[in-house]
C-alpha cells in the first residue's frame, strides 16, 4: 500500500500520485490567465494561491 503523498530525495519536495506539487503550484500562478474564473477562485480560497507577479513572471 503506498502513502498519499511522499517526500522525494531532495529537501522541500512533495510529490503526489507522480505530481510534483511545487512545480503545479507555480505552473498554476504563472497561468494565472488561462485558469478559468471558478478554478482562480478555488486556488485562492482553498490553498491561498495568488497568480505570480509580473516582475517575477518568466519572460
Amino acid at each position: 500500500m503506498s502513502r498519499p503523498a511522499e517526500a522525494s530525495r531532495r529537501l522541500g519536495d512533495v510529490v503526489v500520485q507522480g505530481e510534483d506539487l511545487g512545480r503545479w503550484v507555480t505552473a498554476q500562478r504563472y497561468g494565472w490567465e488561462q485558469l478559468l474564473p471558478a478554478q482562480q477562485w478555488i486556488l485562492e480560497n482553498t490553498l491561498g494561491l495568488q497568480a505570480a507577479e509580473e516582475d517575477k513572471q518568466p519572460v
